[in-house]
């Protein structure tokens, strides 16, 4: 007899339904006949990797359950458990994340003939232990204790990994599994830097930009050095075009998680207050503020369903302390990044994230750097280097705990 059982590790009615099997198939007389296999059913795909939540949070977040109904429905989980011999048995105090890689970890353990011993292993760790099973350190971790409990009454042997590094190291970048982050306005600059330090996390690549060829170079740079990266040609200067390059963008990789929205070029420019009119803010208006809005609400439905998003977008200086001679683009900037603070108290109630990095200089690789370079040698400043500002956007993605990051930081504000 072949009884199959599907599962996912951290949903404490599966552990506990895999335990009342096992006690089942014990005491059935005729036990060496069955085999059980188990097989994967994800259910948290919406947690960002590298994120873990408390049970508590992820049930308000998930399903809008807190307090005394989060603690009755939990620990009533936990009693039965005990009731049947199995404790400790934690659920409430314990945290949640993204299984993906689990679950990759359980298909390597099973297609090594360990399905068995995998499952108990990671349920055991979980919910025994109240360990963690997200990362791959977390993975590497576990063991088959069979190995040294065999022989009780001699020397333990060190227990036996249920897999190993270099074959695990292999499932943390299968494309299916791919987070997928869209760059807007994408060139050698700093969105070149975002794409690398991004997809050394794991995540797909998606380039926006209006030069085709130039794009294609860039992409092309990018699949060399072994990233899932492809390229995506619209004028963001027409915000009309989003809907369509969103789709595209999501026929190709099949979702969005990330967005970062930064397409200044050499065609945006400064210039005094005293000079501004009415049709220089209307030019610009579309690229550095009515188009990012649009992009927003192109993936708003995705993230509200998931429960998970970021929305990164980049800013000068000029947006957040204005400055005489400095007007044209900074009250359009300053637009946005006040658009972007009410939206990031609001994404945060479906689980999502928007954060602004302004920067106070120019930086190397842009077009707007290498101008300003060649035109004020010896004013426009030292030039910032974008793998330092991506680093930034990762950090503030994986913590989320400010809403603006300023580079440098300002010695006096």
């Amino acid at each position: 007899m072949k009884v199959e059982i599907w599962s996912e590790v951290t949903c404490p009615w599966c552990g506990l339904g895999n335990y009342r099997l096992e006690r089942a198939v014990e005491r059935f007389e005729h036990r060496d006949e069955v085999e059980v296999v188990h097989h994967s059913f994800p259910l948290s795909s919406s947690f960002p990797a590298g994120r873990t939540y408390s049970v508590r949070e992820a049930l308000l977040r998930q399903h809008g359950v807190s307090g005394s109904q989060a603690e009755a429905s939990t620990r009533r989980i936990e009693e039965l458990a005990a009731g049947e011999g199995l404790s400790p048995y934690r659920v409430l105090d314990n945290m949640v994340g993204n299984t993906d890689l689990a679950h990759e970890f359980l298909a390597h353990a099973s297609a090594q003939g360990r399905n068995h011993e995998a499952w108990a292993a990671i349920f055991r760790t979980y919910f025994g232990k109240a360990e963690p099973v997200f990362s791959l350190g977390d993975l590497l971790g576990l063991s088959d204790p069979s190995a040294a409990d065999a022989a009780p009454c001699r020397p333990r042997a060190p227990p036996e990994p249920l897999y190993h590094l270099p074959a695990i190291r292999t499932i943390q970048r299968r494309p299916s599994m791919s987070k997928v982050i869209a760059i807007f306005g994408a060139g050698k600059g700093l969105g070149a830097s975002v794409a690398r330090r991004f997809a050394r996390e794991g995540f797909s690549v998606a380039l926006v930009a209006r030069g085709k060829e130039r794009l294609d170079a860039l992409v092309g740079q990018l699949k060399a050095e072994g990233i899932d990266a492809a390229g995506f040609t619209a004028d963001l200067s027409e915000p009309e075009q989003v809907p369509a390059t969103v789709q595209a963008i999501r026929d190709r990789f099949g979702r969005i998680d990330v967005i970062e929205y930064g397409p200044i070029s050499g065609e945006q420019a400064f210039s005094p207050a005293t000079r501004v009119d009415a049709a220089t803010l209307r030019k610009d208006s579309p690229l550095l503020l009515l188009t990012p809005v649009e992009v927003l609400r192109s993936v708003l439905a995705e993230w509200t369903e998931r429960g998970d998003g970021a929305f990164l977008m980049t800013t000068g200086y000029t947006a957040v302390e204005p400055r005489p001679y400095m007007s044209g683009v900074g009250p359009l900037m300053a637009a946005a990044r006040n658009w972007l603070y009410s939206l990031n108290g609001e994404l945060s109630a479906i689980g999502a994230y928007a954060g602004t990095l302004s920067v106070a200089a120019f930086i190397a690789g842009s077009d707007m750097g290498e101008i300003a370079a060649a035109a004020m040698p010896d004013t426009a400043g030292p030039l910032m280097d974008p793998d330092d500002l991506a680093d930034h956007y990762w950090d503030m993605y994986t913590k989320r705990d400010r809403i603006e990051q300023l580079h440098p930081e300002p010695s006096v504000r």
